[in-house]
């Protein structure tokens, strides 16, 4: 509930510190309610299924029928938002190479963080027998790197722009993950743990501000808040797909363990397989934002090495 409290102090102070906008004509005719519920239940069944099909079987008659009514209501959606004079999203906007980016960042960055929070959770608390206080301080650092940092790196972006700090936080957190990889029943948390979320409070930093940043940037100003809602919708959804994932790899781990069950080596052959699905995630979100920078950068090299080449022999 803490989040409660601060919110609302939040919200009673905004009128005070932000400036009033200028009214605008809204048109309150023809929301898109079909467009709405059909992406609506479409993301609820995406992740039902996902959480589901660890225990009903990924192949089950069960997981496959669901997993097929989710994809045909995405297409539903597609073709609803195609014919509507309002359209919930308009997909055009979808052409926007930084917004289609951002979105895949934001998935992969709350998709590999989520995974990972949940099995730092268990084995701290289920295996270590950490309190829930105790806990939170261990991951404290994490977030203050993130406080204190994250009111800086504007000047970091318009030096040299989202892409490479999105892309180098993905790494740090892939990397901060890898070295929770292979951790022990017992631990120290100075020189085991803490890099860990050193790491992770430095990936955050370098990627939150940048993904938000690249998510409107190229869009039109009436269509800032469309791309906002599809921006912080890909936190949500990868957020649940990972953690979904993970949980299931987890299961899966724990359960084909030759340890005895319910032992500390049970638990920790579950858990290094889902943080490897962090790690992937993590790498994975890194190489969609990074890769397009590379291919732009190595034409541009060449093509100046060849035209000093042309310089010298002129």
């Amino acid at each position: 509930f803490m989040p409660v409290p601060i919110a609302l102090a939040i919200l009673l102070l905004l009128p005070r510190f932000l400036p009033k906008d200028e009214p605008v004509a809204v048109s309150r005719s023809g929301f898109d309610f079909s467009g709405t519920a059909t992406l609506g239940v479409a993301m609820l069944g995406l992740v039902y299924t996902i959480v589901e099909a660890p225990d009903v079987g990924w192949a089950a008659t069960q997981t496959l029928l669901s997993f097929a009514g989710v994809a045909m209501l995405l297409t539903a959606f597609v073709l609803i938002e195609q014919r509507s004079k309002n359209p919930l999203v308009r997909l055009g906007i979808l052409k926007s190479a930084a917004l289609r980016r951002a979105n895949y960042g934001a998935m992969a960055l709350l998709g590999s963080w989520f995974g990972f929070q949940f099995i730092g959770t268990l084995y701290m608390q289920n295996l270590r027998g950490w309190s829930p206080i105790e806990m939170a301080l261990a991951f404290l650092p994490a977030g203050l790197i993130v406080a204190f940092g994250s009111p800086n790196i504007g000047r970091l972006v318009s030096r040299v722009g989202p892409a490479i700090p999105v892309g180098l936080g993905l790494i740090s957190l892939g990397l901060a993950y890898l070295l929770f990889w292979n951790i022990s029943a017992d631990a120290n948390y100075l020189t085991a743990m803490l890099p860990t979320f050193i790491l992770s409070g430095i990936g955050f930093t370098l990627a939150f501000g940048p993904l938000t940043i690249a998510a409107t940037s190229d869009v039109k100003d009436e269509e800032q808040g469309l791309a906002s809602g599809l921006f912080y919708t890909s936190f949500q959804l990868g957020g649940a797909v990972g953690l979904a994932i993970a949980t299931a790899v987890i299961d899966a781990g724990t359960s084909g363990s030759s340890a005895e069950a319910g032992s500390a080596q049970a638990l920790l052959d579950g858990f290094q397989p889902g943080i490897l699905v962090s790690i992937a995630i993590a790498a994975l979100g890194a190489a969609v934002i990074l890769i397009p920078l590379l291919g732009r950068y190595v034409p541009a090299r060449v093509a100046v090495a060849t035209g000093g080449d042309k310089g010298d022999r002129g």
